[in-house]
């Protein structure tokens, strides 16, 4: 059969080669390079005389409308045309000032009569107007904690999605990457920690567009325009029971006044493991099972067999290392987009379409060659398509319309992730890789290890292939059509908007499997040669299974909008009513998922130095009862700016400063359990008991009864927090240094949870889930950044902080025997274990010691040592005590350098978390787990009398043969690792070409760069990321990818 995934990679790959071929080829062949640089005319000193340019910004766009002036004589000045050229006549050896707004202002003397100016952007100015919740505010007027994202730095980390691209940009906002997978790689985002009883019901709001969206990870980056990051009430609190959480704005790039640009982009990269472990070799396995063997009064098993893992017998005694046999080296992923931008005063419009393809990580060596009809490495292709339009029909009317489209292929084996990997590590280390003479071996005849080795009969290949192939298809459509009429001609900054949004999510999986040709290996005792002989034979395909999802969401919001200056008094208004329904089928009883409320907003401002807002949202779903279902959040915020008052010195030092807070209400309505808790479970009951009428083995006959469901809670709500901010912005230094910093403090409570303090002897077992759960976080956040220049060297230095911890307050616990034992009073997802104090190194420790209550109290040396926490001579329950941190880090930062000189730009990006701990246990983290596991190469490091006799390093203790069975195998701190780290998240190198290179070509700009993603990680912490930190199962997960890319930006 037609291997279609496996040509479709191949056909992928050829149109990349063909596209680089074409667009390398055709830049560096038409381009006529000088043979060798000219000297620029001398410009003469005394005489007046003629200078052209042409001025663009970091992206090689021109910019119109610059103005160029004359130093020293500010009345000789010119502006760029529409290709952002100018001429402007000037003394011999003068000066030129460029100024532009949303960049900074710059001297540039003149050395040549022509000049290529290249702007740097201003990054506050650039943020005069900020993207909020329903609108859009003057940053200087701004009072709420909120951040934004350049995201022109965003699109420099080959990433494939927007999450993985926000790590260690924004204060407050934690990204958690715990996979690789294609496709499936998107990070967990977190705004200012965890407010609530559930990790999962942390997430933020999404908004793209104005719009609430299910995910921003399939869009394209290039159409990005701003992103922003509300935190405090008075930024969220306009979304009402949806904004609890955090929003993240998202606004796709629309057009301008210009002839049309278009923009074209291309890299290619090579992918690797960003972290893997180091496992025993085969030899040392079966040296160490031995040990473990013996420790735990058995014979050994190996000890004849050490010698012959020397590669003569690759079948029987591999030498391999398995995990080179499961996962490759290298891959490749690339990313490819065109867009247009531009317009007139009537119409403007940007117009892009991208692909992204990535290839996993499987290694596939060998089973290309079995013809099995499908490839089970990942693949995941993505399409955008995105066309967003604004008409000014007249002076007072607008239409805006926003059309975005992604399209996903991806193709995985036909088994879920988690399992495969856990399938993988539960298997012995000694079963080999599966292919030999390019035939799947999924069995061992006359085996020299088969009298004590239970099966080998699984290797990587074979999971792969076993359970067939998944193909996914995807199918994403966001429509929003706008209007806004202005009624300037009523009052004047009185105007009227309203939008209508319209989403599609289309999902299909199909799912086939086949049998394959199998062998088993025989070795024949005559001739100790390894003959093959084939058990299984390949048959057609057959368990073929197709599923589909669809969800439609449709929107509608209209708005009165008011912004209007009295003197130094300056008012603004917002009231607006929306409403959303999304309908999916598998919804409990059909029934759609609506929302529907009303925003109101109002800020008012004084001289720019008084600064109020008040910003409230009334809105509820049908989940709750009705008379219950809507809420109203209030939030209130001042500020005051210290700069602008007259008694404030002037000066070059102390610019600008402002002081705000915040106090407010929000909610959140993702409370978790079914959706009508209302409701009881009169639909539902269970089969049980069962009764039992006749004769046993004779006429007996069996009845089921049928036990009450749950009982409805006609109270249920949603969870309210309120939440408290106080913050300041600074800029010092003529503006080359910018500080924001926030403190804050939020308080929830309406946590839905189960009780668990009515005993069984009330006789109502099944109870609702109530709203009783309480839990407080608090924490602060602090970015800084110093922009800077030296002559022709520009440069800025960036870092941001963030801290946040949360405590429960209420849970509804049964007593315990101590506080410990309980959740409450402890951080959410705070790790437990026992705490130990090293191991028995000697054998009269092993005698005088707590009664271990777990695995038999068989404690011999070499053993960790548990503390006896409540002094009652035994080890049990009640010593199980908080250890670590939390399943989340407490503190996350970032590090961004960047500068430019002359036509060479670089950028760098660091990452990193703190107040994090890795739980090392189970499948891959004791020994032998399960008798016949995989184990890590640092059990090398383990307890023996000889090692310790000898004072060789030791950080493991002694072996058992059974590692799930020892008494080493209990979560503790002894396995718990620091997995604090600071990661090299991106670096790109770029150079620009001179326009006099490529102009010839009508080529406005041509960048070439290479960058990395997750390039280096500096951490004590061994054969894991520390970005998994937080579980105590570790090893099941697709590893996280690091990537080296090359690419070129080119502008027509």
């Amino acid at each position: 059969m037609k291997n279609t995934t496996k040509n479709k990679r191949k056909q992928t790959r050829i149109k990349v080669y063909l596209i680089w071929m074409i667009v390398l080829g055709g830049v560096f062949l038409a381009t006529d390079l000088p043979a060798q640089n000219k000297k620029s005319p001398n410009i003469q000193q005394d005489n007046k005389h003629k200078i052209s340019g042409i001025i663009k910004d970091s992206e090689g766009i021109p910019l119109i409308g610059v103005a160029v002036v004359e130093k020293g004589n500010l009345k000789n000045g010119t502006v760029t045309d529409i290709e952002g050229k100018f001429d402007l006549i000037i003394s011999g050896g003068g000066t030129i000032i460029c100024s532009y707004v949303g960049y900074k202002t710059q001297e540039i003397i003149v050395e040549s009569p022509i000049l290529d100016i290249v702007m740097a952007d201003n990054v506050e100015t650039l943020a005069d107007v900020v993207v909020v919740g329903h609108g859009i505010q003057k940053k200087e007027s701004i009072t709420a904690a909120l951040t934004t994202v350049a995201t022109n730095e965003l699109i420099k980390s080959p990433v494939s999605n927007v999450s993985n691209a926000l790590a260690g940009r924004v204060p407050g906002l934690t990204m958690i990457q715990k996979s690789g997978e294609p496709g499936k790689d998107q990070s967990t985002m977190r705004i200012r920690g965890i407010g609530t009883l559930s990790d999962q019901l942390s997430s933020p709001l999404i908004i793209i567009d104005g719009v609430e969206r299910e995910s921003m990870d399939a869009i394209d980056m290039n159409e990005i325009e701003s992103i922003s990051v509300l935190k405090d009430a008075s930024a969220t609190a306009v979304y009402g029971v949806r904004g609890a959480n955090g929003v993240i704005i998202i606004s796709t790039k629309t057009g301008g006044e210009s002839k049309p640009v278009v923009s074209f982009s291309s890299n290619v990269g090579i992918q690797q493991l960003a972290n893997s472990p180091a496992f025993l070799s085969n030899s040392n396995y079966a040296r160490l099972k031995d040990e473990g063997l013996e420790n735990d009064g058995m014979d050994k098993v190996f000890t004849d067999m050490y010698d012959k893992f020397d590669g003569s017998d690759p079948i029987f005694f591999p030498t391999r290392d398995l995990y080179s046999t499961f996962i490759k080296k290298t891959s490749l992923r690339h990313q490819h987009n065109v867009n247009i931008t531009g317009g007139t005063k009537m119409v403007k419009y940007f117009v892009s379409l991208g692909y992204m393809s990535q290839e996993g990580q499987y290694n596939t060596e060998g089973i290309e060659n079995l013809n099995i009809g499908f490839d089970p490495n990942p693949l995941y292709e993505r399409y955008n398509v995105r066309a967003n339009v604004d008409l000014d029909i007249t002076k007072d009317l607008s239409i805006s319309v926003k059309l975005g489209n992604q399209l996903s292929y991806a193709n995985y084996p036909n088994q879920d992730t988690e399992s495969l990997f856990l399938s993988f590590l539960q298997t012995t280390q000694l079963s080999g890789g599966g292919i030999y003479d390019g035939k799947l071996v999924s069995g061992y005849l006359n085996d020299p290890m088969g009298s004590f080795l239970p099966s080998r009969t699984s290797s990587p290949a074979l999971f792969l292939l076993q359970n067939g192939a998944n193909k996914q298809k995807s199918n994403t459509l966001n429509l929003n059509i706008g209007a806004k009429y202005k009624l300037d001609k009523l009052t004047k900054g009185l105007s009227i908007r309203a939008m209508f949004a319209y989403d599609n999510y289309y999902t299909k999986s199909e799912t086939r499997s086949k049998e394959i040709d199998r062998y088993s290996v025989y070795k024949d005792p005559e001739t100790n040669e390894n003959r093959l002989i084939q058990t299984h034979f390949a048959g057609e395909f057959t368990n073929y299974n197709v599923g589909t999802t669809n969800n439609r969401i449709d929107y509608f919001e209209a708005a009165i909008d008011y912004d209007r200056a009295f003197g130094l008094f300056k008012v603004t208004g917002l009231f607006l009513y929306n409403q959303r329904k999304r309908r999916n089928p598998t919804l409990l009883y059909n029934v759609p998922e609506g929302l529907q409320g009303l925003v109101g907003r109002a800020t008012v401002s004084y001289a720019n130095k008084y600064l109020a807002e008040f910003n409230i949202g009334y809105n509820g779903s049908e989940n709750f009862p009705e008379g219950k279902r809507f809420g109203v959040f209030p939030a209130y915020s001042l500020g005051w700016v210290p700069t602008e008052e007259a008694f404030f010195p002037k000066n070059e030092i102390i610019n600008y400063i402002k002081i705000r807070g915040s106090y407010g209400e929000v909610g959140n309505d993702k409370i978790g359990g079914s959706r009508f808790l209302y409701l009881p479970s009169v639909y539902s009951y269970t089969s049980a008991p069962t009764y039992n009428f006749g004769t046993y083995m004779v006429d007996q006959l069996q009845y089921s009864g049928a036990v009450e469901g749950k009982l409805g809670n006609p109270n249920v709500t949603w969870e309210k927090a309120v939440k408290k901010n106080i913050g300041a912005d600074i800029r010092l230094f003529s503006e080359n240094l910018t500080i924001n910093g926030d403190l804050f403090k939020e308080d929830r409570d309406n946590i839905l949870i189960n009780r668990a303090t009515i005993p069984t002897i009330v006789g109502v077992t099944s109870l609702p889930a109530i709203n009783m759960g309480k839990v407080t976080n608090h924490g602060y956040e602090l970015s800084v950044r110093w922009d800077g220049k030296v002559r022709d060297f520009t440069y800025y230095i960036g870092a941001n902080y963030a801290y946040a911890k949360n405590k429960i307050l209420f849970k509804d616990e049964a007593n315990a025997l101590y506080p410990w034992m309980m959740q409450t009073g402890f951080s959410v997802g705070q790790l437990k274990g026992y705490k130990t104090s090293g191991l028995y190194n000697y054998y009269y420790e092993t005698e005088s010691r707590p009664y271990n209550s777990f695995y038999g109290n068989k404690v011999q040396q070499g053993d960790i040592k548990y503390i006896d926490i409540d002094g009652d001579g035994i080890i049990d329950q009640n010593d199980v005590v908080p250890i670590g941190y939390s399943t989340y880090p407490e503190i996350n930062y970032g590090i961004t350098l960047g500068a430019q000189w002359k036509n060479f730009d670089i950028f760098i990006l660091f990452q990193g978390a703190s107040h994090n701990a890795l739980m090392q246990t189970s499948s891959i983290g004791w020994a032998f787990d399960n008798q016949w596991r995989q184990t890590l190469n640092e059990h090398l490091n383990r307890w023996n009398q000889e090692r310790f006799d000898n004072g060789e390093k030791i950080t493991m203790p002694r072996l058992s043969s059974d590692g799930s069975q020892s008494p080493n195998s209990v979560t503790s701190d002894y396995w718990l690792h620091n997995a604090d780290y600071l990661r090299l998240k991106n670096i790109e190198i770029g150079y620009s070409f001179p326009s006099k290179w490529i102009s010839k070509m009508g080529i406005s700009s041509f960048r070439a760069y290479v960058n990395g993603n997750n390039v280096f990680t500096f951490t004590k912490l061994k054969n894991f990321d520390p970005e998994y930190s937080g579980s105590t199962s570790r090893g099941e997960t697709y590893p996280l990818i690091k990537v080296f890319n090359f690419g070129i930006n080119l502008k027509f």
